[in-house]
């Protein structure tokens, strides 16, 4: 599992590592942004004959129309992704605050998922004419602000509370 093996080599390597714990919230953090590209990626995923969810018909996902009555599957998956991707929080504030590269190396991803998750809920996830992401723009935004408060737990999980406010 990708998150325990990156634990296990921060364990290994980053000064003042507390393991801790760390290796569940590292498998919950892979979950959650694997969730989060196999969410978005739904339509190119199922034209090539392959569906991550459990549903009795992928074969309806096709249809964009057909969004409303898979809506209700497809809004849990989004909660259990916002739940993992509070574990993959827990996970980087206990990255001392001293470690910038390997803190910032686990921001971005969470801040991209958690602003992935709010464009995922105002969509229709299934129509591959409108693929649902962020910008570019954005994920500069997004490394701008981290790297400005990358030693502050507080302002980064003020940050962090407020993009996950906007994808619940």
């Amino acid at each position: 599992c990708v998150g325990e093996f990156w634990t296990r080599m921060c364990a290994a390597h980053v000064p003042g590592w507390q393991n801790q714990g760390m290796e569940e919230w590292g498998v919950r953090f892979g979950k959650g942004l694997q969730l989060v590209n196999i969410l978005r990626d739904i339509p190119k995923d199922l034209r090539i004959g392959r569906c991550y969810l459990p549903v009795m018909q992928p074969d309806r996902l096709l249809e964009p129309g057909n969004f409303p009555e898979f809506r209700g599957v497809y809004q849990h998956w989004l909660r259990v992704a916002v739940n993992y991707l509070d574990a993959a929080w827990e996970y980087t504030m206990q990255i001392p605050g001293n470690q910038r590269r390997l803190r910032l190396a686990c921001v971005w991803p969470i801040w991209i998922g958690q602003k992935t998750i709010a464009r995922l809920r105002t969509g229709n996830p299934l129509d591959p004419a409108n693929r649902i992401k962020i910008t570019r723009g954005e994920v500069y935004a997004i490394m701008a602000k981290s790297v400005m408060n990358c030693r502050s737990d507080r302002a980064l999980t003020k940050e962090f509370q407020r993009l996950r406010s906007a994808s619940v």
